[in-house]
């Protein structure tokens, strides 16, 4: 009974495949498979379509589980596979790169530069997580900054280089379209490979499992055999991504599926017929919708596997681990900061309206380029103040610093809210738009608290469903962008943080519901100092707990979607500004707002105006250098931290 639960989902895929092709080709669709007539053209569709993509999606689904299943027992983590740990990331950021710079390259050699991408963003994880001593939590963090600065460094290239990586939409949204066999002759010979060798790692993997102390008194080295096992589970995942594009949370979905119709950790052939089933029964789905909804299998999947992972945080009933991102030392006594910020803010605000650079080099024209200038610097204040205030009001809502509307996803979900009155409308106007996107963080918010409340909303569990959030997003977006939609180009604009088109009246109304939603939070103050200590700690000192958090999820959504409306998602602003307010100011929340207000501004401006002038004529988007600038911050806090 077991062993057919193991292959229902196969079996499922098989059956529709064979009825979609007895509708086309009634008793002949058996041998069209192996050959069909030049002249036979429903033949030819499915000979070189149809059945390749089927016995694609086979190979390539059981490669990512038995990749993700690797991972998983190497690091001792069951959230980890190619996506949550940057591997997917780098395949991603290398394929891009070689499209560029050698676009005369053999498609058969594409694995190798996606290959060396993956192993050096898993390397950059590792050498991460070790600085703070590897765990669970560590992992995730170092996955999770790695993938969205290497994300943000593709979205730069591909706005730069859009006509030539137009290609890459379709790849990303996990897309299984086949020419012929090319891709199946390619996947075969390697997954084979790998179950041939499984049996040899079963030794090694046991013994990991016992802990690097319990490894050694047994006579093994666990570090150079976590680097032989990553490395092959780098090696399979690197070349599906290369071949067929990107899947995500295959490798958690297909394991533990396996796992629990087995009852027990299953072997290596169970996990990849699981893998093979799942992504052909998913892409069979998608063939069957696309007249009514155009979805990629990628996207399918990313919905799966973002649903499957929120309820399993739901039923998690592990204790919150310690927070990895204490806040910044503060000062014994610190001295009235607000004021200096204030005065740092104007001057910055200053410089970028004067100084930049032009055709003659840089040149200090403080009324010649203000027309052009004030409404783009007004809007990435306004933005960067809005980011700010959602960052504080979110830490101080769960009691940790990790949060923020960025790396919970809150600022993806608001983007895919707008995303979807912009396709559905066709623009629509104002009032709508920030409707929609008021929703869609709303919605990111509360999915996410629900989610996370089962965990005491620790680092681990919001990371996670932030996680889901994200990638689920990044399905979507690519798919609509591989779609050929007419707005596809005007949302990736607005998507990378671009302040382009802000007018100076959007940037003045986005300055005023922000500073009305900073009045607001300051006299819920009270109730944001109480709400960090805990549900318990809140009631007993008087705290309306359920009136408190739905007020403070409320505030954080509305400010999310003003920023989120004016320049697209954040790009670790969230995160950094309140961080350097708890540094700045004292601990309290009223002093903590207003700084972390200004603070998200500064930076804001400040990425608005890089991006400006590095890389003249060229102009980085004010989104993605704070993400690039972001990320890297993170990355050396992250390195500097002791363990």
């Amino acid at each position: 009974m077991r062993a057919l639960l193991i292959l229902l989902p196969g079996l499922t895929a098989l059956v529709l495949f064979a009825l979609n092709a007895g509708t086309a080709l009634p008793g002949r669709w058996p041998a069209a498979i192996l050959w069909a007539d030049p002249g036979d053209i429903p033949a030819l569709i499915l000979h070189l379509s149809a059945a390749p993509r089927l016995v694609t999606a086979a190979l390539a689904g059981a490669a990512l589980a038995l990749a993700g299943a690797l991972l998983q027992r190497v690091f001792r983590n069951p959230i980890a596979e190619p996506a949550t740990l940057g591997i997917t990331a780098g395949a991603q950021c290398a394929l891009t790169l070689t499209l560029l710079n050698a676009p005369g390259l053999a498609p058969a050699w594409l694995p190798l530069p996606a290959f060396a991408g993956a192993l050096a963003a898993l390397a950059l994880v590792m050498a991460l997580a070790a600085l703070q001593g590897v765990s669970s939590l560590t992992l995730i963090l170092s996955g999770l900054v790695v993938t969205t600065s290497l994300g943000g460094l593709n979205a730069v290239l591909t706005l730069f280089h859009h006509e030539v990586l137009q290609s890459l939409f379709l790849w990303q949204a996990g897309s299984l379209e086949q020419e012929g066999w090319t891709i199946a002759t390619r996947l075969a010979p390697a997954l084979a490979l790998a179950l041939v060798l499984a049996p040899f790692a079963r030794r090694p993997l046991g013994v990991l499992a016992l802990g690097d102390q319990g490894a050694r008194v047994l006579g093994l080295a666990p570090g150079g055999w976590r680097v032989i096992l990553a490395t092959a589970a780098v090696s399979l995942a690197a070349l599906v991504t290369a071949l067929t594009g990107v899947f995500a949370f295959l490798g958690i979905i297909a394991p533990l599926v396996a796992r629990a119709l087995t009852g027990r950790t299953p072997g290596s052939g169970v996990i990849a017929i699981t893998g093979a089933g799942i992504l052909m029964l998913a892409d069979q789905l998608v063939q069957l919708i696309r007249p009514w909804i155009p979805l990629q299998t990628g996207t399918l999947l990313a919905l799966i596997g973002a649903v499957l992972m929120i309820a399993l945080l739901r039923k998690s009933s592990q204790p919150a681990p310690e927070h990895l991102l204490p806040a910044l030392p503060r000062r014994a006594r610190p001295a009235p900061r607000l004021p200096l910020l204030l005065l740092g803010l104007l001057a910055l605000f200053a410089i970028a309206l004067a100084i930049g650079r032009g055709p003659e080099g840089w040149d200090i024209s403080p009324l010649a380029m203000l027309d052009w200038r004030l409404p783009r610097v007004a809007g990435a204040a306004a933005a960067g103040a809005a980011f700010g205030l959602a960052g504080c009001l979110i830490q101080r809502l769960t009691g940790n610093p990790l949060a923020s509307p960025e790396l919970l996803g809150i600022s993806g979900a608001a983007a895919l809210g707008l995303v979807l009155a912009v396709v559905v409308t066709g623009g629509g106007g104002r009032g709508l738009l920030y409707g929609a996107t008021s929703l869609g963080a709303l919605a990111g918010l509360v999915l996410i608290l629900v989610a996370g409340a089962r965990l005491r909303f620790s680092s681990e569990g919001l990371l996670l469903a932030g996680l889901a959030v994200s990638l689920l997003l990044s399905a979507v977006l690519a798919m609509l962008l591989a779609s050929g939609h007419p707005l596809a180009r005007q949302l990736m604009t607005w998507l990378s943080g671009s302040t382009y088109r802000i007018a100076l009246s959007d940037a003045v109304i986005a300055l005023s519901v922000t500073s009305g939603l900073l009045g607001v939070a300051l006299l819920l103050r009270r109730w944001l100092d109480l709400l960090p200590l805990g549900a318990d700690a809140a009631r007993l000192l008087g705290l309306p707990l359920t009136r408190a958090r739905a007020s403070v999820v409320v505030l954080a959504a509305l400010s999310t979607a003003v920023g989120t409306i004016l320049t697209g998602p954040p790009g670790f602003i969230g995160l950094i500004a309140p961080a350097i307010a708890r540094f700045c100011g004292p601990p309290r929340a009223g002093a903590q707002l207003p700084l972390a207000t200004l603070c998200g501004a500064a930076l804001m401006v400040l990425a608005d105006w890089l991006g400006r002038n590095l890389a003249f004529p060229w102009q980085i988007p004010a989104g993605m250098m704070a993400l690039l600038c972001g990320g890297v911050f993170l990355m050396i806090f992250l390195a500097r931290r002791p363990a």
